[in-house]
């Protein structure tokens, strides 16, 4: 029998009862599945706990002390009724029955308090007065006490286990739909209720063929909160002349909605991420079906400016504006605005051993490197929506993002030959900007179209400078002018893509539809690179390209024709969609000096997929697909290029698409009731191209890695979480693993290259009492590589967490976090380094005014410790950390 939803804890008595029954309709006697039951302790206030009933329609209820009890059971459609159990009473079992409401629903007024938890179809709605607590300060610490609802350490949000997608405002996305900036921001006294969706879709008629379907999180707001500017603001400083400012405010009305968020501190905190960029983006499936000039674009232009890290100093500012308007019937205007600079130190020690050919002794390297970065970035984008909520929908999207960034470093290279001082200089500047149509048309109840278009265009232009005291890319390029030569890199990037794709559904039935799409996809790209030697006094030396290899010119041209048909089908406890997508490609590269190089190919790329679900068991799902990976601009380049410290690639102007043949087998069980989740994936993947080379080289010191790679080979993979949230109690835990093997050139020795990787993250939370939780975690990683002919590499890394929660007054919050982290090389001892935080908060004047302390990195520890194993070296890092910081603040709430 499925158990009882318990949503909400209460305290811990000596006694304990437990009442559990079934709630049926009066006439039919047939069971109710979600009726709410609510339970009010006689003479104990208003303390409200509450249960709901399962799919047969029962309940079980723990209560915890002998006092009476006052239950209330309410369900959609009938009326109420309450029944009251006196002091004292045991163990009991009910049956209660509800009547019809003879009323219209439309006329009946509701006055009695609302059910906490609504289940109607795809929606959960939760009443926030039912969880709200006085030290619920965000949106963060409200959802932690939802049933079902989990927030982890990283600011994770998931329902039943599944990753919430977006975040929205009374409907409209809330910075893009970014779940980060709306836990951390929203105020938890301003919201009425929380609407989880699943299957949403912006496009009504859309949803029922499940077609780009998001769970979602819609937060509305008290009506006293409306029309009003709300929020708050925050101010802290501390020793080391440490500083926070923080300001957050909010004004919501039915026609216009204005958020706007700012962050200005030199204490390390990080205001943004890089999943929070994605989701602004429209998430990881666009951006990988955007290609090059999406997901990839993306990480090398925005992501270094994000996250600070660990490092030794830092200082950010970051301002946001979110506002969305209703300018005339049926049309809506979304506009976000992000601004972030940052000036950052990292120092760092690292330890390296270069594998050598025919088992010789590794190389080893001690290096001490420093950089010293300023970046500035900002983001902005604007939407027009047209919905009359009838048969048709249009929009327009436009992004665009602009960034730079400078770097100083100095690295310090000790071998057991010599030493070398190298100093680098660099500077980089990007603009991206993207503009999307999407018109869908409901043409009749059995077909549906819709058209997509886009053009992305991106520009990039970088600066580099070496010098040294020792021959730079020492045996990668023959023989440089002179010991102390330096080198000047320059280049530049031009892309643009345009993409085209019109979809026609035609429905069947509301279980059974096909999909037939055409697409267009048409890319050009552009790269130069200049580079240069210079003399130990600076007078620059020109060598010639071909002795040098440097210096290139290219350009790609790329046109991609698909077709796709899939049948998507419903029947009973089965669902499934098979199809395929039919791609003619044909491209040109055409490099400096060189005579172009065309290339066609036709792929046929079929997909299968079916799920079921079997009461009381899970959903089961069996999967396959051909997938193409089409390269990056930069492998195809024939002359080496610079691509970062120190180090050349050289590509292949004749590489093909990279395919892959994916299995994929999923179970997945998901029991709001128990609060009670898995979800476990194994996957098998086969690259079938073998004859994709590239080379890659690093000159350091004596250390000439130079090899070729290879795409063939295969990879096992699985995936897993379990958990469950209870009263008191809640668990989870987390597990991954990968095997993969191919094959690799390295210093002429083609060889074979094995990987094992392995990650287990249990966790637990218990919540003591009202006024005291704990959070239990540990984390193990390994990682193995064996490469032919040499011997087994393995390194461990360890992690134990705990962090708490504590009221020790009726004002006062106290949360803390300690962990312990260890790493070792097998066969080595374990490296240690500890990490404290603390975070008061003491409430007056009702909650308006707030004093708060905060402190991180309390014991202050010197430096965290990771490592890397690659098939050719293994690396241990010493990241030296920001030091101790600690700011005694105030929170003023509007």
């Amino acid at each position: 029998m499925a158990g009882l939803l318990l949503l909400a804890g209460c305290p811990l008595l000596a006694q304990s009862r437990q009442i559990t029954g079934q709630v049926l309709d009066d006439s039919l006697r047939t069971p109710l599945p979600f009726a709410n039951i609510s339970f009010v302790p006689v003479g104990e206030g208003a303390a409200l706990r509450f249960a709901m009933t399962d799919q047969q329609g029962r309940f079980r209820f723990k209560a915890s002390g002998a006092a009476g009890l006052r239950m209330t059971t309410t369900y959609l459609g009938y009326q109420s009724t309450s029944i009251t159990l006196p002091a004292g009473t045991k163990d009991t079992t009910l049956q209660i029955t509800l009547r019809l409401h003879p009323l219209d629903l439309a006329m009946v007024e509701v006055k009695d308090r609302a059910p906490p938890v609504v289940v109607r179809g795809d929606t959960v709605t939760y009443q926030a007065d039912a969880f709200r607590e006085v030290f619920d300060w965000k949106l963060q610490d409200l959802l932690r006490r939802l049933p079902g609802m989990e927030v982890d350490e990283q600011n994770r949000l998931r329902f039943n286990g599944e990753v919430v997608q977006q975040v929205m405002v009374e409907g409209k996305p809330f910075f893009g739909g970014s779940s980060r900036l709306a836990l951390e921001h929203i105020p938890a006294e301003v919201i009425a209720k929380l609407e989880v969706i699943d299957n949403y879709n912006a496009v009504d008629f859309l949803q029922p063929l499940g077609t780009g379907n998001q769970l979602v999180l819609n937060v509305r707001l008290r009506e006293d909160k409306k029309r009003f500017v709300f929020g708050d603001i925050a101010a802290a400083a501390g020793p080391e002349k440490r500083y926070l400012a923080h300001p957050n405010l909010f004004y919501y009305s039915p026609e216009v909605s204005v958020n706007g968020i700012g962050d200005l501190n030199n204490a390390n905190l990080e205001p943004l991420s890089f999943s929070d960029v994605i989701q602004m983006q429209g998430g990881m499936g666009r951006l990988l079906a955007e290609g090059q000039a999406g997901l990839s674009g993306l990480q090398q232009d925005f992501m270094p400016y994000l996250s600070p890290g660990n490092n030794r100093s830092g200082r950010s500012q970051f301002g946001g504006l979110n506002v969305s308007a209703a300018p005339l019937p049926d049309w809506t205007v979304y506009a976000y605005g992000l601004g972030l600079r940052s000036v950052q130190g990292y120092r760092s020690l690292s330890r390296n051993a270069f594998w050598q050919q025919d088992g010789a002794p590794p190389v080893t390297e001690t290096r001490e490197s420093a950089r010293d970065t300023e970046r500035a970035t900002s983001n902005g984008k604007l939407s027009l929506v047209y919905d009359p909520k009838e048969d048709y929908y249009l929009s327009l999207e436009s992004d665009l993002q602009v960034g730079m960034a400078e770097d100083a470093s100095t690295l310090l290279s000790q071998t057991v030959q010599t030493g070398r001082d190298l100093f680098t200089d660099e500077h980089n500047d990007f603009q991206n900007h993207s503009h999307t149509l999407e018109a869908h048309h409901k043409f009749s109840g059995h077909h549906i179209g819709t058209l997509e278009a886009s053009w992305q265009q991106r520009r990039a232009e970088d600066e580099l400078g070496l010098q040294s005291n020792q021959p730079l890319l020492q045996g990668l390029i023959g023989s440089p002018p002179e010991p102390n030569a330096g080198l000047s890199h320059q280049g530049q990037t031009r892309l643009s893509a345009l993409s085209t794709a019109y979809r026609h559904y035609w429905v069947l039935s509301p279980q059974n539809h096909f999909e037939f799409q055409l697409g267009y996809r048409h890319l050009h790209s552009w790269a130069q690179t200049m580079d240069n030697w210079s003399a130990g006094n600076g007078t620059p030396v020109l060598l010639p390209i071909d002795t040098t290899r440097f210096g290139n010119g290219q350009k790609l041209r790329l046109e991609d024709a698909s077709a796709r048909l899939s049948y998507k089908y419903t029947r009973d406890a089965l669902e499934g969609e098979l199809g395929t997508t039919v791609h003619r490609m044909q491209w040109w590269i055409r490099e400096e000096g060189q005579a172009a190089a065309r290339q066609r190919e036709c792929l046929a790329l079929p997909f299968a997929k079916a799920t079921t679900t079997w009461t009381n068991v899970g959903e089961f799902e069996l999967g396959y697909r051909i997938s193409r990976l089409f390269p990056e601009t930069e492998a195809w380049l024939s002359r080496a290029t610079i691509t970062g410290f120190n180090q050349l690639e050289q590509g292949n102007p004749y590489l093909r698409n990279s395919l892959s043949h994916i299995w994929n087998l999923a179970y997945r069980r998901r029991d709001f009731f128990t609060q009670r989740n898995w979800y476990l994936q194994l996957s098998y993947a086969l690259r079938s191209l073998a004859l994709q080379q590239r080379i890659s080289g690093t000159g350091i010191d004596q250390l000439r890695e130079t090899f070729l790679l290879r795409d063939a080979g295969h990879e096992w993979s699985f995936r897993g979480r379990m958990s469950q949230k209870g009263d008191r109690l809640e668990w989870s835990v987390n597990f991954r693993g990968r095997q993969s093997a191919f094959r690799q050139i390295l210093y002429g020795v083609n060889s074979r290259v094995a990987e094992w990787q392995a990650f287990a993250n249990p966790e637990i939370r218990w919540e003591i009492s009202k006024a005291a939780a704990l959070r239990l975690a540990y984390s193990r990683s390994q990682r193995w590589v064996r490469q032919q002919g040499s011997s087994q590499a393995r390194f461990d890394q360890d992690e134990l967490s705990l962090s708490w929660e504590v009221l020790p007054l009726e004002n006062l919050q106290v949360k803390g976090a300690a962990a312990l982290h260890g790493f070792r090389r097998a066969g080595q001892p374990y490296d240690f380094y500890n990490e404290v935080s603390l975070d008061a908060r003491y409430q007056f004047d009702g909650g308006r005014w707030a004093l708060t302390l905060q402190g991180t990195n309390l014991l202050n520890n010197r430096s965290v410790l990771s490592s890397q194993v690659t098939p050719f070296s293994f690396r241990e890092y010493e990241v030296f950390q920001f030091p101790m910081v600690l700011l005694v603040g105030l929170i003023w709430r509007l």
